[in-house]
């Protein structure tokens, strides 16, 4: 992990990494997450580190959004990852925010949401952003599920025009493309899923099948979901402990660069 200077924390031999979690208040003003409620969580259902965002882009109307997030992030190094919530519509604006948040900020990643910003996965419009991200070689989380905006094969475009762009499918696509997404991330290299929000155990077991167990990260999409059961369904998806590790929190570790 990195503090703020930069330098990185040492984290134990098989921690346990929520790769999808917000803070702060969401837009529809009944959701809100802040840095003691998901410290609790984490401490009180065995998770080592999150990866948080904030609940709305920027730019957007919460012009603090990004600021609550690098504080956070900056007192509590060995808890948080932070990862940027950008809006691409805003062009160059944008592209100079990403900048300021890996280089001054220590960002480790993004997470892009096609329906808040009304951009589809696979719109030209995107790929400035994506390329820069495809530059830091850092991951793209992508909120996924929504049949015009957020459609798997959506996903495949993008990962067709930057091949370098490491981008995990969030929700695992969602129930209802869930096997479609799974059978993509079995067959693109960059592309990977991100469990939260997944019914049924038995779609964690098909996906480790399928893929591979490196190519899963466990996620709650705390506070829409809940760290309990999230964590329960890989624990309970009858997966090997070497592959149970990998999921809970290992591959987190090393597409995050905290190994």
């Amino acid at each position: 992990m990195f503090s703020h200077v930069g330098m990185p924390v040492r984290l134990k031999t098989n921690p346990v990494i929520d790769f999808h979690n917000y803070l702060g208040r969401d837009a529809y003003n009944d959701l809100y997450q802040g840095v003691g409620e998901l410290l609790q969580a984490m401490d009180g259902h065995g998770i080592d580190v999150a990866v948080v965002s904030p609940f709305q882009d920027y730019p957007g109307p919460d012009a603090e959004s990004l600021t609550r997030l690098y504080e956070a992030s900056r007192a509590y190094p060995d808890r948080f990852v932070p990862f940027a919530r950008l809006d691409p519509r805003y062009g160059d604006i944008v592209l100079q925010k990403l900048g300021e948040a890996t280089e001054k900020f220590g960002v480790r990643g993004l997470l892009f949401n096609p329906l808040t910003t009304q951009t589809p996965v696979h719109h030209p419009a995107l790929l400035p952003l994506m390329e820069a991200m495809a530059g830091y070689n850092l991951p793209v989380l992508i909120p996924t599920g929504n049949s015009y905006f957020g459609l798997p094969e959506q996903v495949v475009v993008l990962a067709k025009r930057v091949p370098s762009l490491k981008i995990i499918i969030g929700h695992m696509g969602t129930a209802p493309h869930a096997t479609r997404a799974i059978d993509i991330a079995g067959r693109f290299e960059n592309i990977f899923l991100e469990t939260s929000l997944q019914q049924s155990t038995s779609r964690i077991s098909l996906a480790v099948n399928t893929c591979g167990a490196e190519k899963i990260f466990f996620g709650s999409a705390s506070p829409y979901g809940h760290p309990f059961p999230e964590k329960e369904k890989i624990m309970g998806a009858g997966l090997k402990q070497v592959e149970q590790d990998l999921v809970l929190g290992l591959n987190a570790e090393k597409i995050l660069g905290l190994a």
